[in-house]
């Protein structure tokens, strides 16, 4: 089996969640986005409010939360002031699927 056909073929699942539908929900709210050529990916929140397009970041992140609240990704715990926490941030991009010629 060549390797891109086996990459092609890969199914996700973490737990007992498949993360199909997940992509394919998600993909859907990415191709609602305005001009992928001309669209400046934000770099944190605050650019992606600033963005046309905010209403559509919003639902992608809304969606990336949901799907890591499905998928057991993490347990929400109040900050106590003994214990450090690790930072992290959003980050944005497009994927692009099935581009002719793009190598992608």
């Amino acid at each position: 089996m060549k390797v891109q056909n086996l990459i092609n073929n890969i199914k996700l699942q973490l737990g007992e969640e498949r993360t199909d539908g997940i992509c394919d929900s998600q993909d859907s709210q990415i191709e609602q986005l305005h001009s992928h050529h001309n669209l400046d990916i934000p770099t944190s929140i605050a650019d992606a409010k600033k963005s046309i397009d905010w209403k559509q970041w919003e639902e992608a992140i809304t969606r990336e939360l949901d799907s890591f609240d499905q998928m057991n990704v993490w347990t929400p715990v109040e900050k106590k002031s003994n214990v450090k926490i690790i930072k992290n941030q959003f980050v944005f991009d497009i994927k692009h699927k099935n581009i002719p010629n793009s190598g992608i």
